[in-house]
């Protein structure tokens, strides 16, 4: 075994925060170049990399001096002599190591227009390598990925390689971040739904949200409830606000949608949702057609409930098209998406609300379909009437790069060795901090071009704090300044135990439901312990005839039922952060009509923390960290 072979692999059960085998090229293009660059970047790619790798594939020999770091970033031949550059050719007669990755329509490229006519674009591709022998691919296989990524940044960017290509700069070089229904690995979303029964429902203003009045209210509070009112009255007179709020979640069909409104024709929120006059725009700008899905992701999902042992056990069983059916019935969250929506349409009637889908039924997308909705929908629309919500995270680890050594999953699963020794870790701490910022770099710039476009972004902290002793950071995208990040309480305005912190400067926090353990094995459930019309659970629609199950262990599921009346509760930050758009949406609107001018995203930011409660104070709120805002719909 030579020296630059890695003797041990990553857990074979570890969760994988990227798309294996895929990555994404960051350039910048000069305003003087109108072309696509993209087959340029893979030609040169295909020419220059390939040499950089160990046999079979090139010749590179990590030299017997080679520092931790430099083993860490450099290729290792005991996991590249088992592959070969695939000799098959796509149907589109692409050959070579890197190749589009296989997406309808051809998705492999999004480019954001900057106002000096310059442009960044992200340059998505597939390894095509063939195995030579039977080997465990899942460790290996996201192993060849990092190593991949780290040859790419060492050759164009530490020893600046010039690109070949006119007027084209390498700027960063990421995996292909996988993305999820609001939560980052062990419980996504915070709670499953439960549905409610057909005795409820049927009032005019059931599930309607409402912000404290009265007595007890604060000025604030009085302020944001004569908003929302003020909307909703305009609403059938006025149905356009001029203000467009975009969903990038999961989407039902628009048909399934349809048809459980005629079903539950005396469910309000189903009816306005369909209304003709101003409708949920359904499947808008899908950047996954409606049939696509995740399939292969499968064995990378985030260790939902703890329980990946039985979804393994039942994966052993299942092949073909039954995998698309089991996939179904044990992580249903194509209404997801729907709920989100549902809980704008409440609060901000006059918005028009767009549904884009940007993640599967089974709630798994990746940054290649977010990074093209959110390019979409900002083309489309003016930039001072959007509003984009995230109920969802990219499976980013936070790395705070002011510990040393960094201390997450995702800097130990990047420097195996250099973080093991101290002394090592402590020569390289500044080299290490680079390489993190780069393998991120695809996701910031897509935030810092909606920033200086002035969009505002609502995005949910995270479902990540149930087992843990103290409730971690919020995730990314939530964890962005210029992004409005929504934590969860319940409804007693205590700190919701699925929920991530928000950010004191950035964030607020408002209610999403709570959620707590139960049974052997250990499950998340809905905080059900009073009866239904109680349950600590935000009150939105579904479309699906069932309430979809989740699996917690072979033979076993939780959150199944009947759905009897197209509302069902559900609990997350990701029924949180939708309040917030809504009211972002109301604040909008009600500027276009004063004429008032438009907000900055900081001056949006300070007008939402200031519709907090001052009497919920930080400390009522827990380790929250953010201003609270009072609202419920039970």
């Amino acid at each position: 075994m030579s020296m630059n072979q890695v003797t041990e692999y990553p857990d074979q059960d570890r969760v994988y925060h990227f798309v294996p085998g895929e990555l994404c090229v960051v350039v910048t293009v000069h305003p003087d170049i109108a072309t696509d660059p993209y087959e340029a970047i893979r030609e040169r790619l295909n020419t220059e990399i390939p040499a950089e790798l160990p046999a079979p594939i090139g010749g590179f020999i990590m030299p017997d001096l080679a520092t931790l770091f430099d083993r860490d970033i450099g290729p290792t031949d005991g996991v590249w002599e088992s592959y070969r550059i695939s000799a098959r050719e796509d149907d589109d007669g692409s050959v070579g190591l890197f190749r589009a990755p296989a997406r309808p329509n051809r998705m492999r490229t999004v480019f954001l227009n900057h106002a000096d006519d310059s442009r960044t674009s992200l340059n998505f591709f597939r390894m095509a390598l063939s195995p030579t022998k039977e080997i465990a691919r899942l460790p290996e296989y996201a192993q060849l990925t990092r190593e991949l990524v780290n040859v790419i940044y060492r050759k164009f960017l530490i020893e600046e390689t010039p690109s070949g290509i006119d007027g084209v700069a390498f700027s960063a070089v990421t995996p292909n971040w996988l993305s999820f229904i609001a939560g980052s690995g062990n419980n996504s979303p915070g709670t499953p739904a439960m549905g409610i029964s057909s005795g409820y429902g049927a009032t005019p203003t059931f599930g309607q949200f409402f912000f404290r009045v009265g007595s007890g209210a604060s000025l604030q509070q009085v302020d944001l409830d004569t908003l929302v009112t003020s909307q909703r009255n305009t609403a059938p007179m006025q149905p356009l606000s001029g203000v467009t709020v975009a969903v990038l979640d999961t989407c039902p069909h628009k048909a399934v949608v349809e048809a459980a409104q005629a079903f539950w024709n005396n469910n309000r929120l189903l009816r306005a949702i369909v209304d003709p006059n101003n409708p949920v725009m359904i499947e808008d700008f899908p950047s996954l057609d409606a049939d696509t899905d995740f399939d292969a992701m499968i064995p990378f999902l985030p260790d939902y409930l703890g329980q990946l042992a039985g979804w393994y056990t039942t994966l052993t069983k299942l092949g073909g098209a039954n995998l698309k059916s089991w996939r179904a019935d044990n992580f249903g969250a194509a209404d997801h998406g729907l709920f989100v929506a549902g809980i704008i349409k409440d609060i901000a009637p006059a918005a028009k609300v767009s549904l884009v889908r940007v993640l599967d039924d089974a709630g798994v997308g990746d940054l290649l379909a977010i990074a093209r909705a959110i390019v979409l929908v900002a083309m489309e629309n003016s930039s001072d009437r959007l509003v984009i919500n995230l109920s969802l995270t990219l499976d980013i680890p936070f790395t705070n790069l002011l510990e040393t050594p960094p201390e997450d999953d995702l800097a130990r699963f990047w420097f195996p060795m250099t973080l093991r020794n101290s002394a090592a870790t402590s020569t390289y701490q500044n080299q290490i901090r680079a390489v993190l910022i780069n393998i991120q770099r695809s996701l910031a710039v897509i935030f810092e071009y909606l920033k200086a476009k002035n969009v505002v972004v609502v995005a949910a902290a995270g479902n990540d704090a149930l087992r843990l002793a103290a409730p971690p950071e919020s995730c990314l995208p939530a964890r962005y300044d210029s992004v409005l990040s929504v934590a969860s309480v319940s409804r007693d305005t205590g700190r919701s135990g699925f929920s991530n912190k928000s950010a004191p400067t950035h964030g607020v926090a408002v209610f999403g439901g709570d959620g707590k353990l139960s049974g052997k094995p250990e499950s998340v459930i809905l905080d059900d312990d009073d009866p239904e019309e109680s349950v600590d659970g935000v009150i939105g629609v579904m479309s699906a005839i069932d309430v979809p199950p989740v699996s917690s262990g072979p033979g076993t599921s939780i959150g199944s039922g009947t759905n009897a009346s197209g509302w069902v509760y559900w609990a997350g930050t990701s029924f949180a952060a939708p309040v917030v758009s809504a009211i972002v949406a109301n604040i909008k609107a009600d500027d276009l009509t004063r004429q008032s001018g438009i907000k900055t995203i900081k001056e949006m930011i300070a007008q939402v923390q200031a519709y907090a409660d001052p009497t919920l104070t930080v400390d009522y709120a827990g380790s929250v960290r953010a201003p609270v805002i009072f609202a419920d719909n039970k």
